[in-house]
C-alpha cells in the first residue's frame, strides 16, 4: 500500500503501475479516479490494457477504500469552514499532491 499525505492531514492511498517498456522514458501518465461510491479497485481489470502503453496512476478518493477521511467536524473539500474551497478543487489539489509526491508534470485523464 502507498499512501501520500495532502495538505490538511488525509492519507490518499495510491497505486502507479507501470508495464511499459523500460527504456521508454518517455511513457505518458494516465489518472484514473473512480466516482464517489468506488474505490481504485474499479479500475483493476483495466490496468493490464492501460499498462502496456501508459503509466497508470489510480488512487482512492479521501474517506474512500483504504484513503482516509477529513477530521470530524470538517467537509470534504478539509476544512472546518470551506474558506472557498470546493469539493471538486480539493480532488483537484489531492491529485497536483500526489503527482508532486510522484514527481510527475503531466497526466492526461
Amino acid at each position: 500500500m502507498a499512501i501520500v499525505t495532502t495538505d490538511d492531514g488525509v492519507k490518499i492511498d495510491y497505486e502507479f503501475d507501470d508495464f511499459t517498456n523500460p527504456w521508454d522514458d518517455e511513457a505518458e501518465v494516465i489518472g484514473l479516479l473512480h466516482g464517489s461510491t468506488l474505490n481504485k479497485k474499479f479500475y483493476a481489470p483495466m490496468v493490464p490494457y492501460l499498462g502496456r502503453k501508459f503509466r497508470v496512476l489510480r488512487w482512492d478518493q479521501r474517506g474512500r477504500g483504504a484513503s482516509t477521511a477529513p477530521a470530524p467536524g470538517s467537509t470534504l473539500s478539509g476544512a472546518e469552514v470551506d474558506d472557498g474551497v470546493t469539493v471538486v478543487q480539493r480532488y483537484a489539489r489531492d491529485a497536483l499532491c500526489l503527482m508532486d509526491h510522484l514527481n510527475i508534470k503531466k497526466s492526461i485523464g
